[in-house]
């Protein structure tokens, strides 16, 4: 009995959206959600994410954050 109350418990739980769901698309039909990015050089990271255009956003913990104006 305690089984198929779990079982089916635990399938109403894979049904049920995610409470972090992607933001709507943009006018220009993007829509994302975040990176994580691991690497060894982070300023030629950083530089290379600055020249596509992104922007410093809000600091996180010892993260830098950056962002693209309109995503």
């Amino acid at each position: 009995m305690l089984v198929r109350l779990s079982i089916a418990l635990a399938s109403l739980m894979i049904a049920a959206p995610a409470p972090a769901q992607v933001s709507p698309p943009n006018s220009a039909g993007v829509a994302m959600g975040h990176l994580h990015f691991h690497v060894r050089d982070v300023a030629a990271n950083r530089a290379f994410w600055v020249a596509l255009g992104a922007r410093p956003a809000r600091p996180f913990g010892h993260a830098e954050v950056l962002s693209f104006d309109g995503l």
